[in-house]
């Protein structure tokens, strides 16, 4: 992944701007110097993780449009807004899990892993008896509605134990999907929900198969 330190700069002079905040007023708040911060702009000097951390809390956008690697500010930060309006009750007993973005419903997306979680989520679990997830994940695509709708969120426990039936995020193809994982005689069957979507039919010795995963609470909002 390419870093292009004038996009960044760009992208912070723009946000500061539009908060109305100065550049001293800025890189206090970020802990670094004025000069350093006007280098940043300028695109003369590039910023630590911890500085992106804390401009994404700042400006309420994500890390990536940060760092340029997306244009839109506020996909998944929005969501996480969104949930925590949700759970305000009870998140004193919310347990804090990576964030990611990329599982697909529909055709093959993308895997998920620790370098490129967007951010934390807070889950409810004194809500889910006892279930204990492991990573929250956005599912992009409809193939698995009416329960999991394009924009849903989807907690994920690792080692758990997978039944025929059960719903999961696997690794297939170079993609990550959700889907309903059935076994038979050495097949794997991926089934989806909407009858729109054929299953994706796995035979052994095929492409391999990782199950990521079971799903364990899905998080829907209202549009």
């Amino acid at each position: 992944m390419l870093i292009d330190k004038e996009i960044i700069g760009r992208r912070i002079k723009q946000l500061r701007i539009a908060k109305n905040l100065k550049v001293k007023e800025l890189a206090e708040m970020l802990g670094i110097t004025q000069p350093a911060l006007s280098k940043v702009e300028t695109g003369k000097r590039g910023i630590s993780i911890e500085v992106a951390r804390k401009l994404s809390d700042i400006f309420n956008v994500s890390i990536d449009y940060i760092l340029g690697n997306t244009d839109e500010p506020h996909t998944i930060k929005s969501a996480f807004e969104k949930a925590k309006k949700k759970f305000k009750n009870y998140l004193d007993n919310a347990k804090v899990v990576p964030l990611f973005d990329g599982v697909h419903a529909g055709d093959v997306g993308y895997f998920m892993d620790n370098t490129n979680a967007v951010g934390t989520f807070l889950v409810p679990c004194d809500k889910l008896k006892g279930i204990n997830p492991d990573f929250v994940v956005e599912v992009h695509g409809d193939s698995m509605e009416p329960d999991i709708t394009d924009g849903s969120l989807v907690a994920v426990q690792k080692n758990a134990e997978i039944k025929n039936g059960d719903m999961v995020v696997v690794v297939y193809d170079d993609g990550a999907l959700v889907k309903k994982i059935f076994f038979q005689d050495g097949v794997v069957t991926l089934q989806s929900l909407n009858p729109q979507y054929a299953p994706i039919v796995i035979k052994k010795g095929e492409k391999d198969l990782y199950i990521s995963g079971k799903v364990v609470y899905i998080i829907k909002f209202p549009k």
